[in-house]
């Protein structure tokens, strides 16, 4: 049953001068009227580049129990053909408007869901499904990790500088609209003061090569960081500085995080995260974590999870109620026999090298079966030979990458992640090179 009402909606948008949003909360709901779709379910695909228009497109699906595709307004060709062969649109909510578009054939449809792309490690676009059920799980979950910390959490308004159509944006909203708070987009303030801020980790570092920026965040509630390994020497610059920092582990299938730990100075080289309550997380024979919550998806696009607990491809070792985040299962490299974590790689560069961006990957090689590579960001190209010195004290040496890609910038999407394909792209062209 759709616990949103109307009245609250509405609401919402008014304590935050949504104006905007309103308008478009209200006319859609005529449009939907007129077409009568309060009565049958549709796919609604929501893509537009306005947070407030999104704002009330989404709703306005969600409060008349449609199905809801969350679709990045970015997408290039390619990804559009991705999203065609997956949904067609009955309706479409985009910059220019909301079109009623009734396909004529039969439309594939699921029960009332809001499906957030995420496109793995693989770059195969996906949508995981939740409901406003698992949302709100989410929200309930990470209220009572912060209220022990923080019990007026809901009394404070919520950043968000973060995509609406990724998790780690929209969550932000959720959250804001469930505590009946404000919410405050990027583009309207720039002001962090009593907020709860939700950022990726090259946001953060960014921000603390600001001074006016590093101000404002130490008058934050506290710092959400998600999306991305946040390296430790990171971590703690900021917590050092005096800013609330919250480290987080979660995924598009949990409807974000599960676990967090806080940062303080002197971070350690592995972090091990707090476990939220009413999470249950194992690992299997193979150390690949395993979870089942209340606000665990669906499954991905119209196919059901029915698994007691879901088996991600991340790799992890429980402690009592902390999980230490070990790398993924999709991403091992096998060298002359032996199984790499690259993660592991890429930490101990970030610590004993100095370089904070790096990306440790492969590529097919006929001695070691796997050659691996490391693609890192630096003004100058670094001295390999001495690289290779400083992290035989730290590695095995097979760990070593055998191969050094100089970068004057790392290639990253808009979640602040380093994007797997254009890594692969860098790669061929310097194999042909």
């Amino acid at each position: 049953m759709n616990k949103f009402i109307e009245k609250d909606i509405r609401a919402w948008f008014s304590l935050n001068g949504f104006h905007e949003a309103e308008s478009v909360f209200k006319q859609t709901l005529c449009i939907a009227k007129e077409n009568q779709t309060s009565e049958s379910m549709h796919n609604w695909i929501i893509q537009t580049t306005n947070p407030e228009s999104w704002l009330g497109y989404s709703f306005a699906a969600i409060l008349l129990n449609q199905c809801v595709w969350f679709a990045n307004p970015y997408w290039g060709s390619n990804e559009q053909k991705q999203l065609s062969r997956i949904v067609q649109a009955d309706v479409l909510c985009n910059d220019e408007g909301i079109s009623w578009q009734p396909n004529m054939r039969q439309s594939s449809t699921t029960a009332q869901s809001i499906l957030i792309a995420t496109g793995g490690t693989s770059g195969k676009m996906r949508f995981a499904r939740h409901t406003p059920d698992t949302l709100t799980a989410a929200v309930e979950s990470l209220a009572q990790y912060l209220f022990k910390r923080a019990p007026e959490i809901g009394d404070f308004p919520f950043y968000c500088d973060l995509p609406l159509w990724h998790v780690s944006g929209w969550m932000q909203a959720y959250r804001a609209f469930h505590a009946h708070s404000q919410l405050r987009f990027a583009d309207k303030s720039s002001a962090f003061e009593d907020c709860w801020v939700s950022l990726v980790p090259t946001q953060l570092r960014r921000y603390l090569d600001n001074n006016e920026k590093v101000a404002s965040l130490i008058q934050s509630r506290g710092i959400f960081i998600g999306g991305a390994h946040c390296p430790p020497e990171l971590a703690g610059r900021a917590a050092e500085l005096g800013i609330s920092l919250f480290l987080t582990y979660g995924m598009t299938e949990t409807a974000g995080m599960i676990a967090a730990t806080p940062a303080i100075p002197a971070m350690g080289d592995r972090l091990s995260y707090e476990i939220f309550p009413e999470i249950d997380l194992r690992v299997d024979n193979g150390s690949r974590l395993m979870v089942k919550s209340d606000s665990l998806f669906k499954g991905y696009n119209f196919d059901n999870q029915t698994e007691q607990h879901w088996l991600s491809d991340d790799l992890g070792v429980l402690d009592e109620k902390n999980i230490t985040i070990l790398g993924r299962a999709d991403q091992i490299i096998i060298t002359g026999g032996e199984k790499v974590l690259p993660a592991e790689i890429e930490q101990t560069i970030q610590k004993y090298l100095g370089l904070s961006n790096v990306c440790v990957s492969s590529i097919p090689d006929g001695q070691w079966g796997q050659k691996i590579i490391v693609l890192y960001e630096n003004e100058d190209p670094i001295d390999e030979d001495y690289a290779k010195l400083k992290l035989r004290k730290h590695l095995v040496a097979y760990k070593i990458p055998k191969r050094w890609i100089h970068c004057i910038q790392l290639p990253y999407d808009e979640r602040g992640k380093i994007s797997s394909q254009a890594i692969q792209a860098l790669l061929h062209n310097s194999i042909v090179k």
